[in-house]
């Protein structure tokens, strides 16, 4: 997800010193770097570091902590020493989270883990550093400003006579607005207002003369600096006409200019935190100390399916994180969340899942950290996370087709010495039953025999293929037409069951017809096994934009052309969706090698495409097999393809 930042976007280039002794890591950094929005000064050593810091300037500061003479949190703490305030981020090859969180504490701006983080995630970094560490030292330097007035300074008074002539006035005037206690003395205080207050400071101080009470002014009037400029006081009037030691207008005063200024600019950041804190892709929570949500952010909202804010108040372990995937629940003993705030102990969790506001849950990494305030008081806990529902979907898939190789390696070699056998028993048989073709107690048997051997070259021959696929023969196909004519071979394979031929669009796709037909013929096999005598099996083909289900699951369904096959059986139940395409496994009782599936996702990946399974038991099942719409600058991958299931 990209965001920019306005404000960099006006600034000459970063100047960036990366820190890094890996030649290869360096060499990354550098080219992700190359863009006229930086200038990269690179060394290998933290004696080099400190003397570039020594001699130039720097805004950022990339960090490995394992360098020759310097290693962990010790190479950051020596840098910070001698940064001055210098944005540092942390990349390392170390993702140990509580050294992660420990650097951050020390006062690294980010921490990124080599071989995770992307170009894009260095690169905004970076930038995110840059800004954060300006945006502190604009917040410091408001401090110092607010420190220096109650340190040096008093608030002023003055005494003002009934028709606004200055009494007295105290020394602090001189700081305040620039004057001298003799410039000041006998004149009218209305002469110091901004021409377009003065009405409003009459009205004010008409005000105060009716009765004896105290008035605080809001500082919104603008007065007079001796040097032509003007400044917001804040002011409390008390009249004191009627007493006689005072006989005034009694009037404290502070200037709040700067103070008027700096919240200004304060509520500026915290607004431009906040749109930083709404565009990043990962999802934040802020708790308080009984574990209710306290803030969240937009990607957060969208993940759990609330509308923002709607958590705010709401206990986080009832509402996202209150049991486990197979839905029992989550003891408060048990969880990371809950023990920080307990112990005020950071932690993080790689595999654990949170639930959605419609009652479905998703996969989560995530770190849990302690909010301290500047007391060093714990006031609540920060959760940042994300979803790696599909990153764990990759990974089942990777480690699946591991699987698959290894045996289709071993099945593979079983197979043709099988098939061997097989061609011995064969001809055999054969003769037997042409010698006993009058003897019907030898003819039944023989049948078998050659039955089973028919069988088992089937299967041998499927593990074959699967084990060493052909690649298609990819010629253009008008994917319509080409339906139309195949649903001809498909009623046949039916046989008594009735197909419901649905629309056939014209689509022209690369793609082997033969293969192809093997696909259909076993999705449209399984459709007819799975079906009732009196069910009709659909086919059809359509553009995948077309179908809702797709639309919701590709990432870009304009590209592909969808083939449909939809019984109308008993359906696959959920815990069987995600073996289907497995080698070997079968739902069927009687005559299925579990090598169908497995072959037609093959033949499917083979052509670049995708399968989804759509299917819930007791409604059926919908198989999509997807196929690339033709374009100049299409080519099949070698190898890819994936099949999915829902």
């Amino acid at each position: 997800m990209s965001v920019l930042i306005p404000s960099l976007s006006t600034l000459a280039s970063l100047r960036v010193l990366l820190v890094e002794d890996s030649p290869v890591d360096a060499a990354l950094v550098r080219a992700i770097l190359r863009r006229p929005s930086f200038e990269v000064t690179s060394v290998d050593r933290l004696s080099e570091a400190l003397a570039v810091l020594r001699s130039k300037p720097v805004d950022v500061i990339l960090l490995d902590l394992t360098l020759p003479d310097s290693r962990g949190l010790q190479t950051l703490s020596t840098v910070l020493d001698h940064s001055r305030g210098t944005a540092i981020v942390v990349i390392t090859g170390n993702d140990d989270a509580q050294t992660a969180l420990d650097a951050l504490a020390q006062g690294a701006q980010d921490y990124l883990i080599k071989g995770s983080a992307s170009a894009e995630t260095i690169v905004r970094s970076v930038r995110y550093a840059v800004e954060r560490s300006r945006a502190e030292e604009e917040l410091r330097r408001s401090e110092e400003r607010f420190r220096a007035l109650v340190e040096n300074g008093s608030d002023g008074v003055c005494l003002v006579d009934e028709r606004g002539n200055l009494l007295y006035i105290s020394p602090a005037i001189t700081r305040i607005l620039g004057y001298s206690v003799d410039e000041l003395l006998g004149r009218e205080v209305f002469t110091f207002f901004h021409p377009d207050d003065v009405m409003e400071a009459r009205r004010r101080f008409a005000e105060i003369l009716s009765k004896r009470y105290q008035l605080a002014d809001e500082p919104d009037l603008r007065y007079l600096h001796r040097h032509a400029t003007w400044r917001h006081l804040e002011v409390f009037r008390a009249n004191h006409l009627d007493n006689p030691a005072v006989r005034a207008i009694v009037i404290n005063f502070r200037d709040v200019t700067d103070r008027l200024v700096a919240l200004q600019t304060a509520d500026q950041l915290r607004r431009r935190y906040e749109t930083i804190l709404n565009s990043i892709a990962d999802g934040v929570h802020g708790l308080d100390l009984d574990g209710n949500v306290t803030f969240e952010n937009s990607a957060s909202a969208a993940m759990h399916g609330w509308e923002p804010q709607d958590l705010i108040g709401k206990p986080a372990h009832e509402t996202i994180h209150h049991s486990h995937a197979d839905g029992t629940l989550r003891q408060k003993e048990d969880c990371p969340i809950q023990a920080t705030l307990r112990d005020g102990e950071g932690r993080h969790a790689s595999d654990d899942i949170f639930w959605r506001k419609d009652g479905t849950f998703f996969c989560v990494e995530y770190v849990v950290a302690p909010k301290i305030d500047g007391q060093g008081n714990m006031r609540g806990a920060v959760i940042a996370f994300r979803d790696i529902t599909r990153q764990k979907e990759m990974q089942r898939q990777v480690d699946q087709a591991v699987r698959v190789e290894s045996l289709g390696r071993v099945a593979a070699s079983v197979a043709h010495e099988f098939n061997n056998v097989l061609m011995a028993i064969q001809p055999f048989a054969e003769i037997l039953q042409r010698k006993t073709t009058d003897d019907a107690a030898f003819q039944k048997p023989l049948r078998h025999i050659l039955d089973g051997v028919k069988r088992g070259r089937l299967v041998s021959h499927q593990i074959l293929r699967f084990a060493s696929p052909a690649l298609p023969r990819l010629i253009s196909l008008d994917l319509g037409e080409w339906m139309r004519e195949f649903s001809e071979e498909v009623r046949h394979a039916l046989r008594d069951r009735t197909l419901d031929l649905g629309p056939t669009e014209s689509l022209i796709v690369k793609a082997d017809p033969e293969q192809l037909s093997q696909v259909m013929l076993n999705l449209v096999g399984n459709a007819r096994d799975a079906s009732s005598a009196t069910a009709p099996v659909t086919i059809s083909v359509t553009p995948a934009d077309a179908l809702p289900f797709l639309c919701q699951r590709l990432p870009e369904p304009e590209r592909f052309a969808a083939i449909f096959v939809r019984d109308r059986g008993t359906g696959i139940p959920q815990d069987l969706l995600d073996r289907i395409f497995e080698p070997l496994f079968t739902t069927k009782r009687s005559g299925g090698t579990g090598l169908g599936l497995a072959v037609v996702q093959q033949i499917v990946s083979e052509h670049g495409g995708k399968i989804l399974v759509e299917s819930a038991a007791g409604a059926g099942s919908t198989f999509y097999v997807m196929l690339p719409i033709e374009r100049s600058d299409f080519t099949p991958p070698e190898a890819g393809g994936e099949s999915i299931t829902i």
